[in-house]
């Protein structure tokens, strides 16, 4: 199972977390140990930019079929309707639960969203969803409670990228803010044990009318209990040992890629590398015990850039 998210409105934008169940069929198919415990830690990348203008994402209970998608795309030319036909085909032919697909798409003149899931394509979807319904409701449930505050407003007000923006605008663009708050909180929040990993961000670019994965900069805290003498202050960071860790999400065009400072690793989701023969198209991660400066060239080569430099 999954959870992902997707809307179209001032900015198109898709949210996925990246966690993978593993059941009976394929838990026998693994080339080694190493790889099956690297995709059951790491799991799989379900928004995949396949073309600068579309991404495919998918849920389900067999992603092989996802896979199946992934590869016929890959063998033909990324023609929007070439691509819907084969989802379609694919979805309809699977048995209930098996797969869903979103698929998204932008250019200079036009963006839109397609839902394919329930035996139905749905085009010019202002917002879609696949996976857990369970962390689908608690989403909502957390949408709406968002309200809008006067300082942030105002604070988005002083950005030069929004100062020529109405009002309606500005709040249409923390209202978006707010629902990427709430989508991370229910992937954190272990609501569906099936949902959880990365949140995985793609938008597509203003100005560029092109998909990317956005950068980030994650900074995980512990909760281990501690005692805090008179004058001395909280650790919010209490270091490696204890859980703590710094994740650099990078900005990036075709694969995503992401570097863990405390344990010298990156992190690139691809489709050079196959694990398992049956999902072979999907994006596996693949892991660089390397320093941050290497890293920053290997995630180069990927189509990525670090948009923060503490190394």
């Amino acid at each position: 199972m999954s959870f992902i998210y997707a809307f179209n409105n001032k900015t198109l934008s898709i949210m996925s977390d990246t966690k993978i169940g593993l059941n009976d069929d394929l838990l026998n198919l693994w080339e080694t140990e190493s790889e099956r415990r690297l995709v059951q830690q790491l799991g799989l990348m379900k928004s995949i930019i396949v073309s600068p203008n579309i991404v495919i994402c998918y849920a389900g209970n067999n992603i092989s079929k996802a896979a199946e998608l992934l590869r016929k795309v890959s063998a033909c030319s990324y023609d929007l309707e070439v691509i819907i036909n084969l989802a379609c085909d694919i979805h309809t032919n699977s048995k209930e639960d098996d797969i869903e697909f979103i698929i998204a798409y932008c250019n200079e003149e036009a963006r839109e969203l397609i839902s394919i899931k329930n035996r139905q394509v749905y085009r010019e979807c202002k917002a879609a969803w696949l996976g857990s319904w369970d962390a689908y409701n608690e989403f909502k449930r957390l949408e709406s409670q968002i309200k809008l505050d006067n300082k942030d407003r105002e604070k988005m007000i002083d950005c030069e990228a929004v100062e020529n923006q109405s009002n309606e605008e500005v709040d249409e663009l923390l209202k978006n803010l707010e629902i990427e708050k709430c989508f991370s909180t229910v992937v954190n929040s272990g609501i569906d044990p099936l949902v959880g990993g990365m949140v995985v961000r793609v938008k597509a670019v203003e100005g560029e009318n092109a998909f990317q994965y956005m950068a980030a900069m994650n900074a995980i805290s512990s909760n281990w209990p501690q005692k805090v003498q008179p004058g001395e202050c909280i650790k919010f960071y209490q270091g490696a040992d204890r859980g703590s860790y710094c994740c650099n999400i990078y900005q990036s065009s075709h694969n995503f890629c992401c570097y863990v400072y405390e344990d010298h690793c990156g992190i690139v989701y691809t489709d050079d590398v196959s694990y398992v023969k049956d999902l072979e198209g999907m994006r596996f991660p693949q892991l660089y015990k390397v320093d941050k400066k290497t890293f920053d060239y290997i995630a180069k080569q990927n189509g990525a850039y670090s948009c923060i430099d503490i190394s």
